[in-house]
This record gives structure tokens, sequence and C-alpha cells, in this order.
């Protein structure tokens, strides 16, 4: 039986995760963390198309889950141990029961979709 996911665990799917891509992606790299990764060998490696990958590598490398060299290429190298710890969690939690994990990513709130909804607020003067 899989172990549940805690709190944090659940938080750091929902906030680093836009897709099943991205945590596709970002395992890839961590299977092999000594590896330096261009963007052209994540797209053949995950059989994705640029546009995606090309979205996801800018915003771990913001949040400090990969680094990027000067010369465009990519590495897994989380910049606090707790991120690692994290990525840790989630990896075995995917590999324990990907539905649970994908249905985290797919049920996290969308900016988009609060923005919209915030459009529809009345406001108390």
């Amino acid at each position: 039986m899989p172990a549940s996911l805690s709190i944090e665990t659940i938080e750091f799917i929902r906030n680093s995760f836009k897709s099943v891509w991205a945590l596709e992606l970002l395992l890839l790299m961590r299977r092999d963390s000594s590896r330096e990764w261009s963007v052209n060998d994540l797209i053949q490696e995950l059989r994705a198309n640029d546009s995606i990958v090309s979205a996801i590598l800018p915003e771990f490398v913001k949040k400090g889950l990969i680094a990027e060299s000067p010369e465009k290429m990519f590495r897994y190298r989380p910049e606090r141990g707790v991120l690692e710890q994290l990525v840790d969690r989630v990896a075995e939690a995917y590999a324990e029961n990907r539905v649970r994990v994908t249905e985290e990513i797919l049920n996290a709130p969308s900016e988009d979709i609060q923005i919209f909804a915030d459009a529809f607020k009345i406001k108390k003067d």
C-alpha cells in the first residue's frame, strides 16, 4: 500500500509542477544528476516538443530546482537540501502511485482560473 503524502509534499507538488510533463522532466534530470542537458537532449529523451521543455526549464531555474550554465545547459541541482528531500519524496510517491501524484498536479489551483474568478468578486467600499 502506498505511503500517504504529507501536506508539505502535496503543496510542493501543486506549487512546483504545472503539468505531468514538468514532473517527468525533473525526474529524468534527477536520475542522471551529474549530466548536463541541452534543450534538445531533453526534447529527444522525453519525446516532447520544444515549447513544452522551453517553458518548464526557466521555471525550474527560478524555483532553484535546476541550474543553468552560461552555455544554456541544464543540470538537476536543488539549491537547498529541503528541496532535494521534497523531490525525493515526490519521486518515491510517483513510483508507488502515479495516479495520486498526477491528481495532485491536475487538481492544483490555476492562477488563470483564480484571476478569472476574482474578476467577478463584488468589491465592498
